[in-house]
């Protein structure tokens, strides 16, 4: 049964009775990726941490099968290759009938299934740990669900309670292993279990949106327990600042469920990361992982392209999590972020796909930016940065929605990416047709085989309304007056005039740096420059544009 939960003004009472039509994003997690895609070499390894929770009451005297959820909860890349649960005294495991074999695996498939050993005495284990396993096959924040068959003692009483060990997989500098305890309860014990399901905006329908305002936060709570709560808290906040209580009136039947809102509506209009959380604080529940439900999506405001230009050089928190990073076709993977090999900054994006991933063949995924607004008859130029280390292509395509469907329009059609060590400026040209909200994409693209992979790498992001670099040329050599370009802390200035003026202009025609030559070949310190395109003019001399990378 499902009940919903009225209360506040009207309007707000209107909106929740249409939630099941309204919540168009709810339980997110379900919407994620099927396989994630791990980047190499984390910072720090942590412990493998997890809860495991028995769903079954046992019955004396029985042979039976005990449901369990297994749920992780490190937060880093470290996986479990191998699990061994030992039962107490009065519960022995079989592993015959239903017993989970192998264990299953909902959220990276890229470690496999670990398989059912068996069991000895007390202990049953799943997986193998080896010095050469650097990929578990156990892991998931959503929580998996297995099942062991036991033989119960018909002297078996009261809570009882079991251990178990987990290997990490190793895929840190050393392995990392973990364990815990879990209790199992006799038939007819009386167990409290709240659940939030899910927390959001009520008219959220993206993870990432544009010009975004007040909305009012809404969670879903279960009673997956057995007996009734009553007076339940919610809590809400949104960024680690808690913004309101709401306390449900009625109990909450076993089996039941409500959506509860947030009496204190939010204002989400500046560009920002906003991370949501609901949670329920109830005396005696016997699963604690599930009282919390977290949801981050990002609000962007349009940048207005005919005075200002867009930059993304994937340094900020910011940077990375207002891009849409869609799966198009293929094994299913997206961009993601890489530091170890970036244009400049602290990181840049990349797309592999390993050879003989299945299914082989055509594999593409899009970088969707934030909206921009465009105006009729005016041209823009979206340039980055690329790079392959094996095979790849990258385009540069446009939409009015933020989504695979919308980027019906290539302004530069896929092409090779040469395999180099060496970054290499790709731009193209787009000419509004009508003055409105724009997205522009790059998209990365290649066909995998059994011996072929795809890696597309992207950074440095920028596009500029062309008019304000009109009768400025590109320089790229030293013999044309200026280098390096790109450049970085400093430029070199050749054949100027000692005592003329050099100004620096941004891309809004203002001055941002001045001084005076003081040498025909002059040195000129940038380091206070932002990442960007600049125009460089030494007295009345033909200006230059400077792209300042760092």
């Amino acid at each position: 049964m499902k009940k919903i939960y009225l209360t506040a003004s009207v309007a707000l009472i209107g909106m929740i009775a249409n939630a099941q039509t309204t919540l168009k994003i709810a339980n997110p997690a379900k919407n994620k990726v099927a396989r994630t895609e791990r980047v190499a070499n984390p910072n720090s390894v942590q412990a493998v941490t997890s809860t495991i929770v028995c769903n079954t009451q046992y019955v004396a005297g029985t042979t039976m099968d005990l449901n369990f959820t297994y749920t992780t909860t490190n937060t880093d890349q470290e996986y479990v290759d191998s699990l061994a649960i030992t039962f107490p005294a009065g519960i022995t495991p079989t592993g015959l009938g239903a017993t989970s074999n192998p264990f299953p695996n909902t959220e990276d498939n890229g470690g496999g299934l670990e398989a059912l050993n068996g069991v000895t005495g007390q202990t049953i284990t799943w997986g193998s740990d080896t010095a050469t396993d650097q990929y578990g096959g156990i892991f998931s924040a959503a929580g998996i669900t297995f099942t062991v068959n036991v033989t119960v003692d018909p002297t078996a009483t009261a809570n009882l309670t079991a251990n178990y060990f987990m290997s990490g997989d190793g895929f840190g500098a050393t392995p990392a292993n973990g364990s815990g305890s879990f209790v199992i309860y006799p038939v007819g014990a009386a167990l409290k279990n709240l659940q939030t399901v899910f927390v959001q905006p009520l008219n959220l329908t993206a993870l990432n949106v544009c010009n975004y305002g007040m909305d009012t936060l809404i969670a879903k709570i279960k009673n997956i327990g057995n007996v009734a709560d009553s007076s339940t808290s919610v809590m809400f906040s949104v960024n680690g600042t808690v913004i309101g209580t709401t306390v449900l009136p009625t109990p909450l039947a076993a089996g039941d469920s409500t959506f509860v809102p947030c009496l204190v509506p939010f204002n989400f209009a500046p560009s920002n990361t906003y991370v949501l959380k609901a949670w329920t604080s109830v005396s005696g529940d016997i699963d604690a992982t599930n009282d919390t439900a977290t949801l981050a999506f990002t609000n962007s405001i349009s940048t207005a392209l005919s005075t200002t230009a867009y930059t993304n050089g994937i340094e900020s928190a910011y940077d990375y999590a207002s891009l849409t990073r869609a799966f198009v076709s293929g094994a299913g993977f997206v961009f993601g972020p890489s530091t170890a090999t970036k244009h400049t900054g602290l990181q840049a994006l990349f797309y592999t796909v390993a050879a003989n991933t299945a299914p082989l063949g055509v594999n593409e995924a899009m970088v969707i930016l934030p909206c921009m607004d465009v105006t009729l008859g005016e041209t823009y130029r979206i340039s980055y940065w690329k790079r392959s280390n094996t095979t790849g292509q990258s385009a540069i395509l446009t939409g009015l929605t933020n989504d695979v469907a919308g980027m019906s329009t290539v302004v530069k059609a896929y092409a090779a990416i040469t395999p180099t060590s060496v970054w290499i400026k790709d731009s193209a040209d787009f000419t509004a047709t009508a003055t409105e909200t724009r997205y522009f994409a790059i998209g990365g693209k290649g066909t995998t085989t059994a011996t072929v992979g795809i890696n597309v790498r992207l950074d440095d992001i920028n596009i500029v309304n062309i008019a304000s670099l009109v009768g400025v040329k590109n320089v790229a050599t030293a013999t044309s007056g200026l280098y390096p370009n790109p450049a970085t802390n400093t430029v070199t200035l050749t054949n100027v005039t000692v005592g003329e003026v050099v100004n620096v202009y941004n891309v809004l025609g203002s001055v941002v740096l001045t001084e005076k030559v003081s040498a025909t070949t002059h040195a000129m310190n940038i380091a206070t420059l932002a990442n960007g395109n600049y125009i460089v003019r030494v007295g009345n001399t033909t200006p230059v544009r400077l792209t300042v990378a760092k």
